[in-house]
C-alpha cells in the first residue's frame, strides 16, 4: 500500500483537501477509495494532565498489596508426570535464585 504524508486544513463543510502532488504520486483518480488517518497537529497540548497525587496513591496501594503476597511452593503434583517434576525442579531453582525459602 502506497502512502503519502501531507498537511491539510479542515474546510467549513468538514472536508479535507488532498494536494495535487499527493494525488499524482499515488496515481489516484476520481472515485478511487482511500484510507485516511487523521492526526491533529495544532492542539498537541489539549489532553488533560493526569492527577499525579491520585496516580501516586494507586501505586502506593498496589505496592502495599504486593508486599502482602506470599510465595508457596506446591508440595505435591497430582499426576506425578515427568513434565511436572521437571517444572518443579525449575521452580526450586528459581526460588533459590530469588532467595525465597520453599
Amino acid at each position: 500500500m502506497a502512502t503519502v504524508t501531507f498537511a491539510s486544513k479542515l474546510q467549513n463543510d468538514g472536508s479535507l483537501v488532498m494536494p495535487k502532488e499527493a494525488v499524482e504520486e499515488l496515481g489516484l483518480h476520481p472515485g478511487d477509495e482511500v484510507q485516511v488517518r487523521v492526526e491533529v497537529t495544532n492542539r498537541a497540548g489539549h489532553l488533560e494532565k493526569p492527577d499525579q497525587a491520585a496516580l501516586q496513591a494507586k501505586f502506593d496501594q498496589f505496592f502495599d498489596h504486593l508486599d502482602t503476597l506470599t510465595f508457596e511452593k506446591p508440595t505435591k503434583f497430582p499426576s506425578g508426570d515427568q513434565a511436572e517434576t521437571a517444572s518443579a525442579e525449575l521452580m526450586d531453582e528459581k526460588y533459590r535464585k530469588l532467595g525465597v525459602k520453599p
